[in-house]
């Protein structure tokens, strides 16, 4: 097992979009990973994103004799180039949570945009999308009071109509990986992660649509976050045959 775990988050949240998440993994049942990391990724745009996650990422598993990775949304994306650029002798294993790729069929017109950079959208009709009524509101309202606000650059990147990374993920990764989706997820469709599993050659999660699991809900609502954990922990704490 593999003693440094590291959780990239995703648009719009820092790291501690993890908290509450995270503590699994240093118990018996997550592993014991004796290093688990959330750190503020640079994000004022995709290139700079990615650069300085990989340099992170390389800095860490150098230190410790490699690393595992998971990221929620765009920090699975990123999780998914860093493991490619850095092969498995130092990113032993990665998890992608709800990770889009390919076409984005939900393009949003320059209007829609504009509003979401001003912040002025009700958050109610926000949360909608990201949470369902598995998530109690309060964390709800705790973590949407979290979000921070990303530069153009990065809102164009997210928004643009063929995901940043499609054109770099062309091949199978090295290290084992694992991408998780949910069929009733509003904000990255499933068939964007099954894509994504398919182009790096990873194993498939799927929660199904009759389970009703929304896009953060796999790290805020209680039972799915449970059984996410479980999910996630069992992969990474597997042998390789």
């Amino acid at each position: 097992m593999d003693k440094t775990l590291i959780f990239l988050h995703g648009f719009g949240v820092r790291g501690r979009f993890w908290n509450g998440f995270t503590d699994f993994f240093t118990s018996t049942e997550g592993g014991r990973f004796t290093r688990v990391l959330t750190p503020d990724l640079q994000m004022p745009d995709v290139d700079t994103l990615v650069e300085t996650t990989t340099e992170l990422v390389q800095s860490e598993a150098e230190r410790s004799g490699g690393v595992c990775l998971v990221g929620h949304s765009l920090g699975g994306a990123v999780a998914a180039v860093v493991g490619s650029r850095l092969g498995d002798d130092l990113v032993r294993r990665l998890v992608c949570v709800s990770s889009p790729f390919g076409r984005n069929h939900s393009r949003l017109g320059g209007v829609i945009k504009l509003l979401i950079s001003h912040h002025l959208i009700p958050e109610f009709a926000i949360r909608s999308r990201f949470y369902s009524k598995q998530t109690p509101k309060e964390i709800q309202k705790r973590m949407f009071g979290q979000v921070v606000a990303e530069t153009p650059a990065l809102l164009d990147a997210v928004l643009a109509e063929t995901q940043f990374h499609t054109t770099v993920l062309t091949h199978r990764l090295s290290q084992p990986s694992l991408v998780m989706a949910s069929e009733a997820d509003k904000v990255v469709p499933a068939a964007q992660s099954k894509a994504l599993a398919g182009a790096i050659g990873a194993e498939l999660s799927i929660f199904t649509a009759s389970e009703r699991v929304a896009h953060n809900d796999m790290i805020a609502a209680p039972a799915v976050r449970v059984r996410a954990q479980q999910i996630i922990g069992a992969f990474l704490g597997r042998r390789q045959a």
